[in-house]
């Protein structure tokens, strides 16, 4: 009797277990709202099976509520099961009797157990298996065997004794049953959720791609068209359905034909057809079309188009910058070698092959370094190759090319590595320069300004370099160093109207007449550190240094010349003074001897005529 009053009472609860799964389907049980249904359900099952139970005696009943509420907290978690618990709890308060201890008891246990169960078992990742339900039924029975000592006196031994083996074959079994319908519907809302899930992303993806997607009948009808599509073709949806294939493949296209055999022939076909749009204008397109069974068995084709027009057109492009940059590199009077990590010769310009005397039969595959670099350069250039493929890191170096005829050319090189996609160096490229004759210029130009120091710093004269647009010392020797006695390096810093004593405007004027007029000699007075002023003679000449025009100027200094000259202009001007003085005098004299000479003259002549007129009246007397 009390196997077919358990079996009877464990029946309309798992019966009443089928609605947690119309509830669960309405309102998810991973929200508050879902939670709290199933909470409710379960505690009206279980107040359900607590109001039809076993009765052994004045408030001493058996029912189905642990196994309800293990399940509840099992698949539901805590919310729904505090739910539970608590009404399960009042029900059976509201009842009382000898029994109230354990069966508090028992609600509490089945219910601990049961979310424990929740956090080992995790049931919404895994569905739980007949041997999980059946320990978890077994565990939650063999406390509420145990918890049946709880009972007053003689009680407890009488229901062990009684009920003991019921319960423990009967209600793990009904865990079982239970678990399974709710399991069951577990696995129904889970599939459901993914298929909508899938369903969702393939809405996503077709709605969302940015190729266009036709899903078509195998007589070239179209079902339906994604956005892309209509976008691509110009036309609305239910214009591509009316149109069909015929309205967006070009018939001419010789392609055609082929691709459709070969989709016929192996259910699928991916390759380039021309295509029209609504405008009339025709593109290239790459498609990819295939065959499938809808749920309902039918033959259906799934077709992706990509416009490949804009990528032809850039890869025609990268076509046309190859073959400019394969023009340039060959071509280039700079020297391109591209060197495989073993050493091997992968590319060699055409201008290192001219310059070399080699043919491109030749180089291909030949030892780079005993090939072509002298013994004399190999220990450095290993040691380049080593640091560029051991660092990866750009390198510069000079070394000599042996040519062919045994002749060398200096080349400075400028070394780069070219890594694959696996991060593989795959060669590395060499950029030189033939440098032979720079080289030569430069040690010309070394070789002309040791010269110049030469004739510059060390020549005894005063030398400046003067800027004519800003009046700097650009350069001065040693002897000037010497003369003005500031450093060289304070003089370097010094403007030349800080030691001449002209105005700046003066002397800004005489810069322009040697600069514009060619004059090229001046005389000036020139400070010096000491304070003292020295008289100086300047011999200016412009000279061209990378382009600029500067002046270079020689200074002597005339000080004690002038000096001298000062002291013979002198003299010269008391010798001019005596002389103007002596030659007065004896002008002073000779005017005197003059005038006495007139008056010795005239009494002459007055004596002459006074003897003749004597003459003459002795004349006439006779």
């Amino acid at each position: 009797m009390e196997y077919l009053d358990l079996i009877t009472n464990l029946a309309l609860l798992v019966a009443l277990c089928v609605i947690s799964g119309f509830v669960d389907r309405r309102w998810p049980r991973n929200t508050w709202l879902g939670a709290g249904m199933q909470g409710f359900l379960f505690g009206m099952v279980v107040i359900i099976g607590m109001l039809r139970p076993l009765v052994l005696g004045p408030g001493l009943i058996f029912d189905g509520r642990t196994v309800m509420l293990s399940l509840c907290a099992l698949f539901f978690g805590p919310r729904a099961i505090g739910i539970a618990c608590l009404m399960a709890l009042v029900c059976r308060a509201s009842i009382g009797g000898a029994g109230i201890v354990m069966g508090f008891a028992t609600i509490f246990s089945s219910s601990a157990i049961g979310l424990a169960a929740h956090y080992l078992i995790r049931p919404w990742d895994q569905t739980p298996s007949t041997g999980r339900l059946y320990s978890l039924g077994l565990i939650v029975h063999s406390v509420m065997v145990a918890l049946m000592f709880t009972l007053p006196g003689e009680a407890a031994w009488a229901t062990f004794k009684r009920l003991a083996l019921p319960v423990i074959l009967l209600y793990p079994l009904a865990t079982i049953l239970a678990g399974k319908i709710l399991a069951d519907a577990l696995s129904t809302i889970q599939a459901a959720a993914i298929i909508r899930e899938s369903e969702e992303r393939y809405r996503l993806l077709y709605d969302a791609s940015l190729d266009a997607v036709l899903l078509t009948a195998p007589d070239g009808k179209i079902l339906s068209a994604n956005p892309a599509a209509c976008s691509l073709f110009g036309r609305a949806e239910r214009e591509l359905i009316s149109i069909g294939r015929e309205g967006i493949v070009d018939s001419t296209d010789p392609r055609l034909i082929p691709a459709l055999e070969e989709r016929q022939k192996t259910g699928k076909f991916h390759g380039e057809l021309r295509f029209k749009r609504a405008d009339g204008s025709t593109f290239d397109g790459e498609i990819s079309s295939s065959f499938f069974h809808n749920r309902h068995g039918e033959i259906q084709n799934g077709m992706v188009i990509r416009d490949v027009s804009q990528r032809k057109k850039i890869e025609q492009d990268l076509i046309k910058e190859k073959n400019f940059n394969q023009t340039l590199v060959e071509h280039s009077p700079v020297f391109f070698v591209a060197i495989r990590p073993d050493g091997k010769t992968l590319m060699m310009n055409q201008s290192m092959l001219s310059a070399l005397g080699y043919t491109r039969t030749e180089v291909i595959g030949a030892d780079y370094i005993r090939t072509f670099v002298p013994e004399s350069d190999r220990h450095n250039v290993e040691d380049v190759f080593y640091r560029l493929i051991r660092y990866s890191m750009p390198t510069i170096n000079e070394n000599y090319v042996l040519a062919k005829d045994g002749s060398r050319i200096l080349v400075e090189w400028h070394g780069l590595n070219i890594v694959a996609e696996n991060g593989d160096i795959d060669y590395s490229i060499g950029v030189g320069i033939d440098v032979t004759q720079r080289k030569t210029a430069e040690d010309a130009l070394a070789d002309s300004e040791a010269l110049y120091r030469k004739l510059f710093e060390d020549h005894s004269a005063v030398k400046l370099l003067i800027d004519p647009d800003t009046g700097a010392i650009v350069d001065a020797n040693h002897a000037a160093e010497t003369f003005y006695g500031w450093p060289r390096q304070t003089l370097k810093r010094m403007k030349i109207s800080q030691i001449n004593t002209l105005s700046a405007e003066e002397i800004k004027k005489q810069i322009e007449a040697a600069r514009l007029y060619g004059r090229n000699h001046f005389e000036f007075q020139h400070r010096r550190a000491s304070g003292d002023i020295r008289d100086v003679e300047v011999f200016s000449s412009g000279i061209s240094i990378k382009g600029k025009i500067y002046l270079h100027s020689i200074i002597h200094d005339i000080t004690d010349r002038k000096a001298a000259q000062e002291k013979v202009g002198k003299l010269k001007d008391e010798l001019e003074r005596k002389v103007a003085d002596r030659t007065a005098e004896l002008e002073k004299t000779i005017a005197e001897l003059e005038e006495l000479n007139r008056v010795f003259v005239g009494r002459e002549l007055k004596m002459a005529e006074l003897k003749k007129r004597i003459e003459g009246l002795e004349s006439q007397d006779a």
